[in-house]
């Protein structure tokens, strides 16, 4: 199986170089599958869905205004929001997988009443803290969204600002130091340390997080210093090169400066989305943006050809709350009316240009084109054994590189440019190949000339 996908990635590649071109694999929409969930067909609880998270092992969990539901295997759990004083929490706004520090999966939800933390574990979600403004930095108990940095560091959203926490130090930032609008909805950022916060008010507050000991001063994306379509914004997606996608009141907009009055594209109803009211945006693997609004979704391809869905194609509700993209390249929908479950004809997934971030995967080797050797760098989203090896164009394996445990992280290993029995390899393209425990796959070409 390895050698066939490594073989497909050759194939690609070879296409690229010698013909210079760029093919596009464009997935089928019109033979496809709609799967949806309800209380009337599966054991959710309500069919208000607020958020959706998926964990490393595949295993789906959905946030609710009755707890949070969890899949895996087609056996549904409901688990209600409760702390240690068995309190019940309500609503969860927004879920986050992470890690505790021995590499366990910890569910992060962001309520009305703070933080809550649990520990899924032998089929149970046991409760492991509440963090609220009496026992921790947040500014307020009021949390809304939830994101994890390159730099594991936890960035909490709420409507009187924004907090970030690194394990040991509490940070808060609000209108009066660095952000445009204390009422945030949304956050993502890049591995270049840039952190986007979208606000509802201010447009969209972007800091930049060395990951030591420096955060810069917010810089402004509102319509009083940018083409951003409205200062209302719900959503944000970062791409792995850095370029931005903007969700708001007022539709999606493409920012690709890091400068905030250049570079800006905009979509709306005149360019083909379904509605102008942008609520959530997602990448899939064959590089399909989806756009969620409040009247269904619509997706934009690398060509800019458009298509929409509403509860007329399949979906179960036309507001859309959160989408996800599955470890096989299908999609999770959340909605006003359950949860619906996009599965294409087929999946192809271009890893050299589709690598989610704080995902299983190689990020990159530098330098490119090398000679005598370059420094492959990737990370591990939980600890696990993995290899790095390399390969030919032919498909044959010319040196393990890496054969051992890592915790969660970033790594980087040096490849000289030889094979396993030392001999100096001759100029031309190899494969890095990174293979995880759970048969993750992850690929990277290198040209080595001489």
């Amino acid at each position: 199986m390895l050698k066939v996908l490594i073989y497909q990635k050759i194939m690609k590649f070879i296409h690229k170089i010698i013909f210079s071109v760029f093919v596009l694999v464009s997935v089928n929409l019109n033979a496809q599958s709609w799967n949806t969930y309800t209380t009337q067909n599966s054991n959710l609880p309500t069919n208000n869905i607020t958020s959706i998270a998926i964990d490393s092992s595949g295993g789906k969990w959905f946030g609710s205004d009755s707890g949070i539901v969890h899949l895996s295997n087609e056996l549904w759990s409901v688990y209600s929001l409760v702390d240690s004083s068995s309190a019940n929490l309500g609503v969860a706004n927004d879920l986050h997988i992470g890690y505790s520090l021995s590499g366990s999966t910890e569910i992060w939800v962001a309520t009305e009443h703070g933080i809550l933390i649990y520990n899924p574990k032998k089929g149970k979600l046991n409760f492991e803290s509440h963090f609220t403004t009496k026992n921790s930095g947040l500014i307020t108990n009021r949390v809304t969204t939830l994101y994890n940095d390159y730099y594991d560091v936890k960035w909490i959203g709420s409507d009187s600002g924004l907090s970030r926490f690194d394990g040991d130090v509490w940070l808060e930032f609000t209108d009066e130091n660095h952000l445009s609008n204390n009422n945030i909805k949304h956050i993502d950022g890049h591995r270049n340390g840039r952190i986007y916060a979208a606000t509802q008010g201010g447009g969209v507050s972007r800091l930049i997080d060395s990951g030591v000991d420096a955060i810069t001063s917010a810089s402004p994306y509102s319509t009083d210093w940018s083409d951003i379509l409205s200062d209302s914004v719900n959503a944000v997606l970062v791409n792995n090169d850095g370029t931005q996608w903007f969700g708001s009141n007022g539709g999606l907009n493409h920012h690709s400066s890091t400068q905030a009055n250049i570079d800006w594209l905009a979509y709306t109803e005149s360019e083909g989305l379904i509605n102008n009211f942008v609520q959530s945006i997602a990448r899939d693997s064959s590089k399909v943006l989806w756009i969620g609004t409040k009247k269904g979704v619509s997706t934009l391809d690398t060509l800019e050809n458009w298509n929409s869905f509403t509860i007329e194609n399949g979906l179960s509700g036309n507001d859309i709350r959160d989408i996800e993209v599955d470890m096989d390249g299908s999609i999770w929908f959340a909605t006003e009316n359950g949860i619906t479950h996009y599965k294409p004809s087929a999946t192809i997934i271009d890893n050299e240009e589709y690598l989610p971030e704080h995902n299983f995967g190689i990020n990159s080797n530098y330098p490119n084109p090398f000679n005598p050797e370059t420094v492959i760098s990737y990370f591990l989203n939980e600890p696990q054994l993995i290899t790095v090896e390399v390969y030919n164009l032919n498909g044959a394996l010319l040196k393990k590189i890496v054969n051992k445990k890592h915790d969660r992280g970033n790594y980087t290993v040096v490849w000289d440019g030889t094979d396993s029995k030392n001999r100096t390899v001759s100029s031309g393209i190899y494969i890095s190949v990174l293979k995880g425990a759970h048969g993750q796959i992850s690929t990277k070409k290198m040209l080595l000339i001489k």
